[in-house]
């Protein structure tokens, strides 16, 4: 990746061994979403059904932890699986061998997103902020290393995606299941179902997950966001992500994913038509 993208995997990545903390082993599952890839959608609608299913209070707002929350978070309902998200990388000492045999690890939700709208939803929610008062193609390239304020970039994400396809492979098949953003997106009750059902959870009807999906439409959350909150969560704007991206920028990071990304992951990261539907964004 070069020295600079080798200094933050040494400086960020190498030493992530918090996946090894007995708070992040010791819970039913381990929701890890990549940056902007809908993590608050799948955590309120899961949250939504184990609220249903356990007879618990409702939720106040989107961010409300207390059903599905941070791994450091306080036990707010210890009579159900303790289910936790994060967006963790793991290290590379983390699931290898012989650790995976000797240790036990929960199973883990992998949800992701193509790149491309991850870093666009980031800078439309962040440009406010002081860091991000820069052009979209000085935040996608991203060159500083020292004193770098922006840690969410395209090279932080690369890791992520890379580890996460390492450590599929060290992984039983049984143990990890990846979500893909677009699919959840294009069937969102049955994404939802196969997620339950990977987590063991009590068999449930479909129009059990039908209901979560009507409870968490994109203008529900709008109104259910934290009041308390600046920063929204719900994704107002209607320009297509691939709009943000000049031609030199499509240059550069078709580039940057096929000399460092390990595994596309179905996504076409070099085809820049945008989907029919890609205007019909989900929270």
């Amino acid at each position: 990746m070069g020295l600079r993208h080798a200094y933050r995997f040494l400086r960020q990545d190498l030493p992530g061994l918090t996946l090894l903390k007995t708070r992040h082993r010791k819970v039913h599952a381990h929701i890890v979403t990549l940056h902007q890839s809908g993590s608050h959608w799948l955590n309120f609608m899961l949250a939504d059904r184990l609220q249903e299913q356990y007879g618990l209070p409702e939720l106040d707002h989107i961010r409300d932890r207390s059903i599905i929350g941070r791994p450091q978070d306080a036990i707010v309902h210890p009579q159900i699986p303790r289910i936790v998200q994060s967006h963790a990388i793991p290290s590379p000492l983390v699931h290898c061998r012989p650790l995976p045999s000797l240790l036990r690890f929960p199973k883990y939700v992998l949800l992701i997103r193509d790149l491309r709208a991850c870093l666009v939803s980031y800078f439309e929610k962040s440009k406010e902020l002081e860091p991000f008062r820069i052009s979209f193609s000085q935040f996608l390239r991203n060159e500083r290393v020292i004193g770098n304020l922006i840690r969410r970039d395209l090279w932080n994400r690369i890791r992520f995606l890379n580890a996460w396809s390492r450590d599929r492979d060290r992984l039983p098949a049984a143990q990890l299941i990846v979500v893909r953003y677009e699919d959840l997106k294009a069937a969102p009750a049955p994404q939802l179902a196969r997620v339950w059902d990977f987590l063991g959870l009590p068999p449930r009807e479909a129009d059990f997950f039908e209901r979560a999906v009507a409870a968490a439409s994109k203008d529900r959350m709008s109104r259910s966001e934290n009041p308390r909150e600046n920063l929204k969560i719900v994704r107002a704007s209607q320009r297509h992500p691939f709009e943000w991206f000049d031609d030199a920028d499509r240059r550069f990071f078709t580039r940057a994913v096929t000399d460092h990304l390990r595994d596309w992951s179905g996504y076409r990261y070099d085809d820049w038509s945008p989907e029919r539907d890609a205007r019909e964004e989900a929270a």
